[in-house]
């Protein structure tokens, strides 16, 4: 990524001492993820949540693709190492959405006995997509710019919008509606209140395993992130490797990482 040097200032404020003998392109490449992630776990999946309780799932899932597919556009566009950190963080925020909203719809108007196989594969659109953006760079992005890659997500991310926009909207969303139309007499709490409420029930009657679950995600992610986001670069900076090396070891990783992610499913459901 061709960004102008950083000044001595903006090492301080904005890279890791690990950085300081990497060049700038390789930090970016270090700090994207911390970036992106931080933000992905961004009130956005609460807020995207409680739209898609009182407005559907179809059309709010179709704005948040919207929203992903212009700021990875716009991450294309950036002149300034601070400008892509920025954007890349508005991403992440429009990112947190997708996953609730996308597994929602999905995972309701599936009979229960299938949902953990189906959940599962859910789950590797994470590896697939890491594995197509992978084999974009190992091909695409030597004979263009890095730009190109950005442009590709985004319009993926809209082909996307526009095929869930013309799908049909959730059966299950649709059918409680419906029911709750039919009983116009009854008291009832909005959603959003609905919601909180439940929420607030839980964290009181099971703060502890709330603590727990928060913990054992966030020892996932360490482990998850670390061992991909920061990999190819490790591979590059320590062990020496090419970009096309540390690129086909990228994409060796998720093919195994899609292959043994069905074997828990499936055993669950034995």
């Amino acid at each position: 990524m061709n960004f102008p040097e950083l000044s001595s200032r903006d090492r301080r404020h904005l890279l890791p001492s690990r950085c300081y003998s990497v060049q700038s392109a390789q930090c970016v490449e270090i700090l994207l993820p911390s970036f992106t992630y931080v933000t992905y776990l961004s009130p956005s999946q609460i807020i995207f949540g409680l739209l898609s309780d009182r407005f559907g799932r179809k059309w709010p899932l179709v704005a948040n693709l919207l929203l992903v597919s212009v700021l990875s556009l716009g991450s294309g566009f950036v002149q300034t190492f601070r400008q892509f950190l920025a954007v890349r963080s508005l991403f992440g925020i429009g990112m947190g959405g997708v996953w609730g909203l996308a597994s929602a719809t999905a995972l309701e108007n599936i009979p229960a006995e299938a949902r953990g196989l189906a959940s599962g594969i859910i789950q590797q659109g994470y590896a697939v997509g890491y594995l197509v953006a992978a084999v974009i760079n190992l091909y695409l992005i030597p004979h263009t710019t890095w730009r190109a890659l950005f442009w590709t997500a985004s319009g993926i991310s809209a082909f996307a919008a526009v095929m869930r926009a013309l799908l049909p909207e959730s059966e299950v969303f649709l059918r409680a509606r419906r029911e709750k139309l039919a009983e116009p007499d009854k008291p009832s709490q909005s959603r959003t209140q609905i919601f909180f409420h439940e929420v607030g029930q839980m964290l009181k009657n099971h703060w502890s395993r709330c603590i727990y679950v928060v913990l054992l995600m966030s020892g996932f992610s360490f482990l998850s992130h670390g061992s991909q986001d920061l990999y190819p670069t490790y591979l590059q900076v320590t062990k020496g490797l090419s970009r096309f090396d540390s690129t086909v070891a990228t994409i060796i990783g998720n093919c195994g990482a899609i292959t043994y992610a069905f074997f828990p499913v499936v055993l669950l459901d034995i």
